[in-house]
């Protein structure tokens, strides 16, 4: 199993989303990006009805959820917002701090 990285993803979306070290064995550093980015949609904000999660509604889940969420969250939006800004006009960017490209 290889632990490099590709370099798709920034430092510092490696070392949110890095679980730990006994975790680690089957996955690489891309994979659990990837499924950090896959279920933040659906774990991360106030409707949690879509969070896959067994224990989603008790209190230490909704306590270490936000801060993941957080963490996770440096690694930019998920592919399914993304590809929506891309279709939307500058507006969206523009609301979601990317005031430099707005216009273009």
């Amino acid at each position: 199993m290889s632990y490099i990285r590709s370099g798709n993803y920034s430092e510092a979306c490696y070392k949110a989303t890095e679980p730990p070290y006994f975790v680690c064995i089957n996955m690489t550093p891309d994979e659990w990006v990837e499924k950090a980015l896959e279920t933040y949609p659906r774990c991360c904000g106030v409707d949690l009805s879509e969070c896959t999660c067994p224990v989603k509604d008790y209190w230490f889940f909704k306590n270490k959820i936000a801060d993941y969420c957080a963490k996770v969250d440096v690694c930019g939006p998920p592919a399914i917002a993304a590809e929506s800004s891309e279709s939307s006009g500058g507006d969206a960017r523009f609301l979601r701090g990317q005031a430099e490209d707005a216009n273009e």
